[in-house]
C-alpha cells in the first residue's frame, strides 16, 4: 500500500489515500471512545470502592454537595433510602435483584449494583456520569487536525507540486524558450503528462527547426540558378552574339528553378495531408493502376531528357497492378532516376527492374556510381540532405527528390530502402502491394 502511495498511479493513489483517511478517522474515534469508556468505568469503580461502604454503613448520604456519579441506596423492594447526585438511578428489577444476592455485583446495562453486606436486603445502585462529549470532540478534532496535516499536506504538496513545475515549463515554451523541457522522473500520470509535454515540445522545436532550415535551404537552391541566369544576362549583354548560345543555359537553369519549385510545393502538400487529415483522406487520386506502365513512361521521359545516358528496363509481360496515383508515382521514379543520372558517370548504365513477389510489387533502379557512404544512409530520405556535399552543375541538385519520394511511397502504404557501396554504386527497392480488386476503381 505504501508502494502504491508512492509510486502508484494518481487513480491508486488517490483511493488508497482516501481510504487511509477514512480508516485512520475511525480508529481515532474508536481509541477516543474506548479512552473516555474505559475512564467512566474508572471513575464508577472509584466511587464505589468510596460510597457504597458509607452508604451500606449509615443509610444515608453523606453531607455536602457531592460532585460524581449518581448513587442510589434501594431496599428488596425498591424503597429509596438515600441517594446522591441528580440523575437517580431507578431499581433493578426483581429477576436482577436475585442475580445481585447470588453473586454480590450485578451490572445493570450501563448502571453498577452491589449488594450490602452489613445490611440485608439493601443495594446500591451506581449510574454512570454523563458522556464527555465536548471533551472527546476536541480530542476527535484535535486528531483530524494533526492527520490533516501529517499526511493531506504532504501528499497534496507531491501531486500540486510537479503540476506546477509542469505548468512554469509549459509557460516558459509559451514565451518562445523551445529549450523547456519538464522533469520527466514523475511517476503516475503526472509522469505521463511531463513526458508527454516534452514529446510535444521536442516535435515542435523539430518542426520549427526545420522549417526554418528548409526556409533557409530553399533561399539558397533558388540563389544559385538565380546568380546563374544574372551571369548569363549580363554576359549576353556585353557579347549579343553569343545571345542564341547563353538561351540554353538559361533554360537549364529555369528547368532547375520549376523542378525546384515544383519539389518544394509537392512535399509542403504532403506534410500538410499528414498532419491536418487522416490516411483515407489523403490527397491521392488512387486508381487502378499498372506500375510496369507506370515505370515504361518514366523510362521514355528519362531517354528523352538524357539521350546520352543508357537505361535499361527489365519488366514482367503481366501487368503488375497497385492501387496508385499515377501522376505522384512517375514523379517518384523520375526522381530517382535523376539521381542515378547525377551520381553515376556518363558510361555507365542505370538499370530498372520490375517484379512481382510474395505478394509484393517491387521495383529497383540500380546504378553503379560514386554510392553513399555508410553513415549517410540513414540520412537520405531527409530533406536538402546531399550525400555528395559539392554543388557542381554536374551533381547539383536540391536534395529534395528522395525525401518527396519517400512521403509518396508511404503515403500508398508502401515502403522505400536504399543499398549502397561507395565506388561501387546505389540499389533503390520500392514494394507496393498488389491489388485485384477491380470493382474498387471502377
Amino acid at each position: 500500500m505504501l508502494r502504491t502511495l508512492r509510486g502508484g498511479t494518481l487513480f491508486e493513489r488517490l483511493f488508497v489515500y482516501g481510504v487511509l483517511v477514512v480508516f485512520a478517522s475511525f480508529l481515532s474515534a474508536f481509541l477516543i471512545a474506548t479512552k473516555t469508556f474505559f475512564s467512566v468505568g474508572e471513575t464508577m469503580a472509584s466511587m464505589a470502592a468510596r460510597v457504597v461502604p458509607e452508604l451500606c454503613a449509615t443509610g444515608s448520604a453523606p453531607p455536602g454537595k457531592f460532585d460524581g456519579p449518581s448513587a442510589a441506596l434501594y431496599r428488596d423492594d425498591g424503597t429509596l433510602r438515600a441517594a446522591l447526585g441528580e440523575q437517580i438511578p431507578p431499581p433493578l428489577p426483581r429477576g436482577d435483584i436475585a442475580q445481585l444476592h447470588i453473586l454480590g455485583y450485578h451490572p445493570a446495562g450501563v448502571h453498577m449494583a452491589f449488594l450490602c453486606r452489613e445490611t440485608a436486603g439493601e443495594y446500591v445502585l451506581i449510574a454512570p456520569p454523563p458522556f464527555p462529549w465536548r471533551h472527546a470532540g476536541t480530542l476527535f478534532l484535535a486528531v483530524c487536525i494533526v492527520v490533516a496535516l501529517g499526511s493531506s499536506l504532504p501528499f497534496a504538496r507531491s501531486i500540486a507540486k510537479p503540476i506546477e513545475q509542469i505548468v512554469v515549463v509549459a509557460g516558459s515554451f509559451g514565451r518562445g524558450d523551445l529549450s523547456a523541457r519538464a522533469n520527466g522522473t514523475f511517476c503516475g500520470e503526472v509522469g505521463d503528462l511531463a513526458r508527454a509535454f516534452n514529446d510535444m515540445a521536442l516535435r515542435i522545436e523539430q518542426l520549427i527547426c526545420a522549417e526554418k532550415e528548409l526556409l533557409a535551404n530553399v533561399s539558397h537552391e533558388l540563389r544559385t540558378p538565380l546568380a546563374r541566369i544574372r551571369v548569363v544576362l549580363e554576359t549576353a549583354q556585353e557579347a549579343p552574339a553569343r545571345a542564341q548560345e547563353l538561351l540554353h543555359e538559361i533554360g537549364r537553369d529555369l528547368a532547375e528553378l520549376e523542378e525546384l519549385v515544383e519539389n518544394v510545393m509537392a512535399s509542403a502538400r504532403m506534410d500538410v495531408a499528414s498532419t491536418e487529415m487522416s490516411s483515407a483522406r489523403l490527397p491521392l487520386r488512387l486508381e487502378r493502376r499498372d506500375l510496369c506502365a507506370i515505370a515504361h513512361e518514366s523510362a521514355r521521359r528519362f531517354r528523352r531528357m538524357h539521350p546520352h545516358r543508357q537505361l535499361e528496363l527489365e519488366s514482367s509481360r503481366e501487368p503488375a497492378w497497385v492501387r496508385a496515383d499515377a501522376t505522384l508515382m512517375r514523379r517518384v521514379f523520375d526522381n530517382i532516376l535523376e539521381n542515378a543520372c547525377k551520381y553515376s558517370d556518363v558510361g555507365s548504365p542505370i538499370l530498372m527492374r520490375l517484379h512481382t513477389d510474395a505478394g509484393a510489387v517491387r521495383a529497383e533502379v540500380m546504378d553503379s556510381g560514386i554510392g553513399i557512404d555508410a553513415e549517410d544512409l540513414p540520412l537520405v530520405f531527409n530533406a536538402f540532405f546531399r550525400s555528395d556535399r559539392s554543388r557542381n552543375r554536374e551533381t547539383g541538385g536540391a536534395g529534395l527528390g528522395l525525401c518527396l519520394a519517400k512521403r509518396i511511397v508511404d503515403a500508398h502504404g508502401g515502403s522505400i530502402g536504399i543499398d549502397s557501396v561507395p565506388g561501387r554504386g546505389t540499389t533503390v527497392r520500392i514494394l507496393l502491394k498488389p491489388t485485384d480488386d477491380v470493382s474498387a476503381f471502377a
